[in-house]
């Protein structure tokens, strides 16, 4: 599905954070809503352009609903919305050129190896996976494209197609093909990482705005797991009689949003991820080499430490 937009759509968002998961998303969004000249809704992962991976009749295509969250939005901000995949989306590439031409375009990229590992513990904690073992849930990807051993509980079956999620090349190249180079940029989570300061400094001049702010250069979204994944389930999925009770109890969406905000603090357990296992990284990183290979060929940069294999 391809969206339509006329003449008296809102203009915005003014940039997208389109993905990869993973890659430094969460803090990026989180490090650009503290600019003054930056608005960022308080909700990430939106999605509306992303028509080819949910259903049809989802709230989150519904336009009044998407715009709501920017309606905090100051005249003299520019507007983002980040969504991780807006990447790995077929649709959302020409949707959101479709929605605003002039659009930038922000891309996060990560060793497919290091990346799936922590996608995958992500997905867990979510509840979107139900394999908390790693290797098993690469290994059920095959079965997954079958129909067979889909949780009932996920928001769409190909994000568990794993090898498909790191086919950065082509992800950006549906980019390419209908935005000018100039309005996007490519950031490698390795320099982010290593040089927060200076690559949130290249982010804000891309970006047109004040490049001497400095947020708080926290962590964000660390590894965690649900205390109880029952009670995860329960706020995860929000059935209609939960959300109108909230409404009763709470009018203020301000408040509910607050509140439900400590509950899942307080579910959540911070904890390092296990080594992953030497072998599979292995086997992972042979498997992924002609990918990575072709990626920098595209976008002309060394990433040849993603594919060494150190002992």
């Amino acid at each position: 599905m391809i969206l339509t937009f006329d003449n008296n759509d809102y203009n915005l968002p003014d940039f997208f954070i389109v993905g990869a998961p993973k890659c430094g998303t969460s803090a990026v969004a989180s490090y650009l809503r503290e600019h003054p000249d930056i608005f960022m809704p308080y909700r990430k992962e939106l999605h509306h352009f992303a028509t080819d991976l949910y259903k049809s009749d989802s709230r989150q295509f519904d336009k009044s609903f998407f715009y709501s969250f920017f309606e905090e939005a100051k005249n003299e901000q520019i507007v983002g919305d980040a969504s991780v995949f807006h990447l790995y989306s077929k649709t959302a590439a020409i949707n959101i050129k479709q929605f605003n031409p002039e659009a930038k375009i922000l891309m996060f990229l990560r060793n497919p190896t290091d990346m799936l590992y922590s996608y995958h513990s992500q997905l867990t904690y979510n509840g979107d996976e139900n394999l908390p073992d790693f290797e098993e849930a690469i290994k059920a990807e095959e079965d997954r494209k079958k129909g067979i051993r889909i949780p009932s509980d996920v928001k769409f079956p190909s994000m568990l197609y794993y090898s498909d999620v790191v086919r950065f090349t082509e992800q950006i190249k549906r980019y390419y093909d209908v935005f000018p180079k100039e309005q996007i940029k490519i950031i490698i989570f390795d320099d982010f990482k290593s040089n927060t300061n200076s690559v949130y400094a290249e982010i804000l001049r891309f970006l047109n705005v004040d490049n001497s702010f400095n947020p708080d250069f926290k962590v964000i979204n660390p590894n965690k797991v649900s205390r109880s994944p029952i009670l995860r389930r329960i706020y995860g999925k929000k059935p209609a009689f939960i959300e109108q009770i909230g409404r009763l109890v709470l009018p203020s969406k301000k408040l509910r949003r607050k509140l439900l905000q400590k509950v899942k603090s307080a579910n959540t357990k911070h904890v390092a991820r296990p080594k992953l296992q030497a072998d599979t990284k292995a086997e992972l990183i042979l498997k992924f080499k002609p990918e990575v290979q072709k990626l920098e060929d595209l976008i002309e940069r060394d990433l040849s430490s993603w594919y060494e294999i150190k002992n």
